[in-house]
């Protein structure tokens, strides 16, 4: 071009390489020199330890970077969990980054030459330390409760409770048994379920106190393998011949144990020596000491789904590692070396060998199953979940919930809300009202008074009583904090053309929350105007013949758009959510 004179291009920079013409935008005289370059107000940059909450744009100054998640050495959004690296002691998970995977299993030998039984502890890329190593004769089973920390282990016809982690081994139960084969805590009743190979399935409290028979004997046989997932309990039955059987049962009320797998088909069981569930993509898994460990639909074979076979040789017990979907599993043949191997779940294929030593025993656990509702055990402990607790079930790591209880929504910053309905009332004076939404039946509960034309209510979302509505007989946008309200004027003619006493008949605010803006539509003026949840920054975005009384405005954020209905065209109309007088 001519001295002083500038072609401003733009391009579709979402569209495929090389897709479609610039698109002239301004090729008249500028007073501009004739080497311009252009800058927007944007930074696709963040320190580290933090990413931007506005996709790759931030402010000046920063204040979209947040910090990750402390399972992250770096993260790049949209959540603090969105790992690129992980912290030292974590790994890549199936969502973020969690914890080394900690494992407890009993072994002869500690990978040299000595062959006295002992409890080790190993992890991925770690090495197997000696946990416990007295009272470990003959042991298969053992189970964990790292809320109540307790250490659970069987040798042969007794049991012990160690501290977790471990102080000193107390027996609770002595010659009580035949053969203990497996066990699982339930930590919410404190109580322990221990199945014999010979007796059948007891119950006992943490303190081996109120032993009682639940199950006995299924045919003859007790039971050498044992699982319960939800209400049922799974109980595994190795016959004579190499037949095997699985069974389920309530675990609450007793009744008689229906047969669900057997010796047929593309399931057949010629032993069973573990089992276990993933209550996440609800597979059954039972380590069949002669064909390897076999994976089947919880509803069994009949109900179609995966069935099909992971190649380990010789299984003694299997567990879940739920955070990395991998499958952990002790081998051995009762003679020679064995192993400790983890396999992944969706593929079946070998993830690694982290040891092989003396014989390998049947008790296996991980360290990071076993907490209750509302904790989580993914730093190796059983941590409370943060936030709030009364609606956070389960959580992956204290910050980070992934369940919530019933009435409560869980946001993708992995925090619970209250859920509630609220809305404005005249009854008993105007104000404003909630009530929970888990259909519980309770009465709405007033939360605060408010002017007599209040209208358009919208709440702040993050389960606390904030709320912003609009009251046109003093042309104010008022904020409810929890405990005062605080008003900006500024909102004339917050009311439709035409109704002035109806001002209820449209919503006119709209919110963006991660921007902590609102958008006010004003249809008597018309205009459509934008303030800070701080009551700043009041910007007038729209008006006059770009809008024909707007009322409904809703915002979208991947976008950052609004989008509102014009009365007078019966139409839907949509700008940048930032002032723009040629959009």
């Amino acid at each position: 071009a001519d001295e002083g004179v500038v072609s401003l291009f733009r391009v579709d920079v979402d569209a495929p390489f090389g897709a479609g013409a610039p698109k002239v935008i301004d090729n008249t005289e500028l007073s501009l020199p004739r080497d311009v370059a252009l800058f927007f107000a944007c930074d696709a940059s963040c320190a580290a330890g933090t990413y931007s909450a506005a996709g790759g744009c931030i402010s000046v100054g920063g204040e979209r970077c947040l910090p990750c998640d402390a399972s992250c050495a770096s993260c790049d959004g949209p959540t603090h969990l969105d790992c690129e690296s992980c912290a030292p002691g974590y790994d890549n998970g199936e969502v973020g980054c969690w914890p080394m995977t900690t494992v407890l299993f009993m072994a002869d030998g500690d990978g040299g030459a000595t062959t006295t039984p002992r409890i080790l502890r190993d992890s991925v890329g770690g090495s197997a330390e000696v946990y416990i190593a007295t009272d470990l004769a003959n042991t298969h089973a053992m189970a964990i409760d790292q809320l109540a920390g307790y250490l659970f282990y069987a040798s042969s016809d007794s049991l012990y409770r160690t501290d977790f982690p471990v102080a000193s081994v107390e027996s609770l139960l002595s010659t009580e048994f035949t053969d203990i084969r497996a066990m699982q805590s339930r930590p919410a009743e404190q109580q322990l379920y221990v199945a014999d190979e010979v007796d059948g399935l007891y119950r006992i409290a943490y303190d081996g106190s109120g032993r009682t028979l639940v199950y006995g004997p299924q045919g003859g046989d007790g039971f050498e393998a044992m699982f319960i997932a939800g209400p049922t309990v799974y109980l595994g039955v190795s016959r004579t011949g190499n037949v095997g059987e699985i069974l389920t049962a309530p675990i609450e009320s007793v009744s008689t144990p229906t047969l669900d797998y057997a010796d047929d088909g593309p399931s057949a069981i010629q032993s069973v020596a573990s089992i276990t569930v993933d209550v996440m993509t609800l597979y059954v898994y039972w380590a069949d000491r002669v064909r390897g460990v076999v994976v089947v639909d919880v509803n069994g074979p009949a109900a179609g789904g995966r069935t099909d076979l992971i190649t380990v040789t010789n299984p003694l017990t299997i567990a879940i590692d739920p955070h990395f979907s991998e499958l952990w599993a002790t081998t051995g043949d009762g003679s020679s070396a064995g192993t400790l191997e983890y396999y992944d779940l969706a593929s079946g294929s070998p993830g690694g060998q982290p040891y092989s030593g003396g014989e390998i025993g049947g008790g296996l656990v991980m360290a990071l199953q076993q907490c209750a509702d509302g904790y989580t055990g993914a730093s190796g402990s059983c941590q409370e979940c943060d936030g709030l607790q009364s609606g956070c079930l389960q959580c992956s790591l204290p910050s980070v919930c992934t369940l919530c209880a019933r009435g409560w929504a869980l946001r993708s910053s992995g925090v619970c809300v209250q859920q509630t309905i609220s809305w404005l009332q005249d009854s008993s004076g105007p104000s404003i009202v909630r009530v929970s939404a888990d259909g519980d039946g309770s009465s709405p509960t007033v939360v605060t008074a408010v002017g007599a034309s209040a209208t358009s209510l919208v709440a702040v979302p993050g389960g606390a009583d904030r709320y912003f509505y609009l009251t046109p007989d003093t042309d104010s946008l008022n904020y409810y904090d929890g405990a005062s309200i605080s008003s900006w004027s500024g909102f004339a003619n917050a009311k439709r053309v035409g109704q002035p006493s109806n001002p209820d008949a449209q919503q006119l605010i709209g919110m963006d929350t991660v921007g902590e803006r609102l958008f006010v539509a004003l249809p008597f003026s018309p205009a459509i105007v934008s303030i800070k949840w701080d009551g700043t920054a009041l910007t007038t975005l729209y008006s006059g013949s770009d809008v024909a009384e707007p009322v409904s405005p809703v915002y979208r954020a991947d976008t950052d758009e609004l989008y509102w209905i014009e009365q007078d065209f019966n139409i839907v109309r949509r700008a940048p959510a930032a002032a723009n007088p040629d959009a």
